[in-house]
């Protein structure tokens, strides 16, 4: 399970739990219980650092268009050579090597590995 999925099902379960506190307490749900459940966690400085940089390395490479961002990985949509299609890719980048790591429909694409370089790159001058 990524981990967009399972903060989504955090989140969700949160919400859950504080609808069955009010339920076993007697009480009617509050609004503000369902608005507690929807709170988002925050992005650190360098998660916004790094949506930053994969959209500027998307950019630069082109075809690609980045779809969401989380942590320190991307899903990215590849646009096909024809134009009239696209497939989707995943990179992760672990901060500890350096290293980012492609994978997708067409893991020996050359718009993924030049993008995979390209955000190497982009993210060893930034770090």
């Amino acid at each position: 399970m990524n981990k967009a999925k399972a903060a989504a099902i955090a989140v969700l379960a949160a919400g859950a739990a504080a609808l069955l506190r009010r339920v076993g307490t007697g009480q009617h749900p509050a609004a503000s219980d369902m608005n507690e459940s929807l709170i988002e966690p925050t992005s650190t400085p360098q998660e916004i650092e790094f949506d930053a940089i994969v959209r500027a390395g998307a950019a630069s490479v082109g075809g690609i268009k980045v779809i969401s961002t989380w942590c320190f990985g991307a899903e990215i949509a590849v646009r096909s050579r024809s134009g009239r299609g696209a497939w989707q890719a995943h990179v992760q980048f672990d901060p500890g090597t350096g290293h980012v790591n492609a994978w997708g429909t067409y893991p020996a694409s050359n718009r993924l590995r030049h993008f995979r370089a390209e955000l190497e790159g982009r993210l060893a001058e930034a770090w």
